[in-house]
């Protein structure tokens, strides 16, 4: 499901890193290598690396399991990409990893906003929205885990996160039919493990600034 925001501009790059552990690390880090490494279950296709076009102005990469699939959006005045679910050859919209830069005159509170806007959207039609603000990834500035009920069809879960890379405002949108967490979410997880900015430095490694 694709999110506008007609007052943000601007966008983000990836570039792709896969981590592999040398014989030299220890057992327990050789162990989470070849953890990350390994497909999520229910992948029949292998990871692909991938590099974000060129213009994006938040350089990364990753490396994206073999259920997801890559679009890049042009989303107002500026741009996004996200990681849609198609497990089992199905395309889910309601499955996802959400990446959007803010332009680089967009202020904090401006940022904030939007990103609780954002949080408040990500529902089935006619659900009801519950959020919760939380404080699990270090880079996050502000962060939110969300969960839509509804009483027709089923809803989704997920969470969304505001972050600052250098002098650009960027947020996260992670979301997915509730049920479907098992399949998802380790998916997702591998693809924010192994992303990295132009400089080489992690997702989780993204200093935040103080939270107010």
């Amino acid at each position: 499901m694709r999110r506008r925001h007609t007052t943000l501009a601007a966008a983000a790059v990836l570039a792709c890193l896969a981590a592999a552990c040398s014989d030299s690390d220890p057992p327990a880090e050789r162990a989470e290598g070849a953890r990350r490494a390994a497909p999520p279950p229910g992948d029949v296709a292998p990871p692909r690396p991938f590099v974000a076009p060129p213009g994006f102005p938040l350089p990364f990469s990753t490396s994206v399991p073999g259920a997801l699939r890559v679009e890049t959006l042009r989303e107002g005045a500026g741009d996004g990409v996200r990681f849609v679910s198609y497990a089992g050859g199905e395309r889910r919209d309601s499955a996802f990893v959400y990446l959007y830069v803010h332009p680089p005159s967009t202020p904090e509170a401006a940022a904030r906003e939007i990103v609780r806007t954002a949080a408040e959207r990500v529902r089935v039609p006619g659900d009801r929205t519950e959020l919760d603000p939380v404080h699990r990834r270090p880079w996050a500035v502000v962060e939110y885990r969300i969960r839509s009920r509804g009483t027709v069809r089923p809803g989704v879960a997920g969470w969304v996160a505001l972050g600052r890379k250098g002098d650009r405002w960027f947020h996260l949108i992670v979301q997915h039919p509730v049920g479907m967490e098992s399949a998802f979410v380790p998916r997702a997880e591998r693809l924010l493990s192994t992303w990295r900015w132009a400089d080489g430095s992690g997702l989780a490694s993204t200093a935040a600034p103080p939270r107010s």
